[in-house]
């Protein structure tokens, strides 16, 4: 066992160099899904700015400096290194020491509007994937009635056209093979049955 007061030696463990790397990339990833999170969630408040927070190192992922931070109308110096805290956890202008004066006031109003363009274009996007399905699906149960109605199978055909009808009440072609396949069905029935007085 160790003892007391003895120095510690570098970790160089697999896990501690990791939590080292994932910690360089923690700002910016924390940026963006706090910020996403935050657009999914209540709007009150949302641009709200929190104020400016002061980073060492000329980088905006360095050493906190709280003494430095300043108020959300103040002009951030050209030479000043941090981030805009904002409303939700978001942050915005991440900086170095080379950038042009800004106020934390108009960053975190810029920043929520291009988190609410983001959450317009996801949600959009996630319409398109669910018609994109939904039409893809239609398509192969119209195809698959479709079979089983040349294959002279009746019941599998006007099961897949009612799916598909599920889907699109208005399909046109899936209408007119789920009316034939109906009429074939009554037919192939009224057979069976003179079929089947003839045998007996």
């Amino acid at each position: 066992l160790p003892r007391f007061g003895a120095p510690r030696t570098a970790d160089k463990s697999p896990r501690h160099m990791t939590r080292e790397i994932c910690r360089s990339w923690r700002v910016p990833l924390v940026t963006l899904f706090a910020g996403l999170a935050s657009a999914d969630g209540d709007d009150g408040g949302e641009g709200k700015c929190m104020g400016w927070r002061q980073t060492a190192g000329c980088s905006p992922s360095g050493r906190r400096e709280p003494a430095r931070d300043r108020g959300c109308d103040v002009s951030i110096g050209q030479d000043w290194s941090g981030y805009c805290e904002c409303a939700g956890g978001v942050r915005a202008a991440e900086s170095t020491c080379t950038h042009e004066s800004f106020t934390c006031e108009a960053k975190c109003r810029e920043q929520w509007a291009w988190l609410r363009e983001q959450r317009k274009k996801r949600a959009e996007q996630e319409k398109e994937v669910e018609s994109a399905s939904a039409d893809d699906n239609l398509a192969k149960l119209y195809k698959r009635g479709k079979g089983f109605y040349v294959m002279g199978n009746t019941e599998l055909a006007l099961r897949h056209f009612r799916e598909a009808l599920k889907l699109d009440p208005e399909h046109g072609a899936c209408k007119a093979d789920y009316k034939q396949a109906k009429k074939l069905e009554k037919l192939l029935g009224k057979l069976e049955g003179v079929m089947g007085k003839e045998v007996e």
